[in-house]
């Protein structure tokens, strides 16, 4: 009669699979959004000139590059859906 095929099966699991995924991923986005502007106000508030300045700098474009990584890598995961 109404026998659950395998397709179905398969797809509740990703159904289920897919709210943790959908919680995690705000966190991402979150902690993305954080990198990327508390290092343009590191950027902002570094000094021009010393071996401070160039740390700040450098820790700034740190944090800018750890927040779009982790955009991207929450984007491929929605562009796999």
């Amino acid at each position: 009669m109404n026998a659950p095929s395998a397709k179905n099966e398969q797809g509740r699991k990703v159904q289920a699979a897919s709210h943790g995924l959908t919680f995690t991923s705000l966190i991402l986005v979150i902690v993305s959004l954080g990198l990327f502007i508390g290092g343009g106000f590191v950027l902002g508030n570094a000094p021009m000139k010393g071996d401070a300045g160039l740390w700040e700098h450098l820790l700034g474009l740190l944090m800018m590059t750890a927040g779009f990584f982790t955009a991207l890598q929450v984007s491929t995961w929605f562009s796999n859906d």
